[in-house]
């Protein structure tokens, strides 16, 4: 009866060990994103982090670039097969106050509006939740500049509990931040990377852990 707990607790052993390695994500790079300048200086810090692809490209804005400019992204990524290419576009939106935020459906109507006719049989729209983030995940296809294409993109906002925490004076702006991540691409490439990009735009996260109320 001994030898058989061990044998069994060794193949359990084995079993999770294969798990891990198999894992999609287990070889993925945890990197950083700065937060946008505000104004008086091009000074950034270090806001959020991401678990990376490591084929994936990252593009940042150059050191004399100033993204206080909400339409400029706080960072993008390429994921290139020969000529085809998804980007990826992560940006952050502050607010002053909870009532000044854009509503996270309102960011999916305006992605909608960017394809110049959409295929009715792909367009789905489903809640998230995600460190301390709650919003939805957008994925349609459709036509643009006569080119099947596919959006993905999440658009999440803190819970009201953690907005008001973040809204005390000793914490950024930027930490209360609402955020976007937006992928496009030719709608086949982005099929093909769907899973990968699920796991990436769940990993994003606050890099400084957000207290109790």
């Amino acid at each position: 009866m001994i030898v058989l707990k061990i044998f069994l607790f060794i193949a359990l052993c084995l079993l999770s060990s294969c798990s891990d390695n198999a894992s999609p994500s287990h070889n993925h790079e945890m990197q950083v994103i700065a937060s946008r300048d505000e104004g008086s200086s091009l000074e950034r810090y270090a806001l959020y982090r991401i678990r990376v692809p490591p084929e994936w490209k990252r593009v940042d804005a150059t050191a004399g670039e100033s993204l206080q400019d909400t339409t400029k992204s706080l960072c993008e990524f390429l994921i290139e097969e020969g000529n085809e290419r998804i980007k990826i576009t992560i940006h952050n939106f502050p607010s002053h106050a909870i009532d000044d935020r854009i509503p996270p459906m309102a960011q999916i109507s305006r992605w909608k509006r960017q394809f110049d006719s959409i295929d009715p049989t792909y367009q789905m729209t489903a809640p998230q939740s995600f460190s301390g983030y709650t919003g939805f995940v957008y994925e349609g296809k459709g036509r643009i500049s006569d080119e099947d294409i596919m959006v993905m993109g999440w658009t999440m906002q803190l819970g009201p509990d953690h907005y008001r925490v973040l809204s005390r004076p000793l914490f950024p702006l930027q930490m209360r931040a609402d955020i976007t991540i937006k992928v496009i691409g030719p709608s086949n490439l982005v099929v093909r990377h769907r899973d990968e990009i699920f796991t990436f735009a769940r990993s994003f996260e606050l890099i400084e852990e957000i207290p109790a109320g």
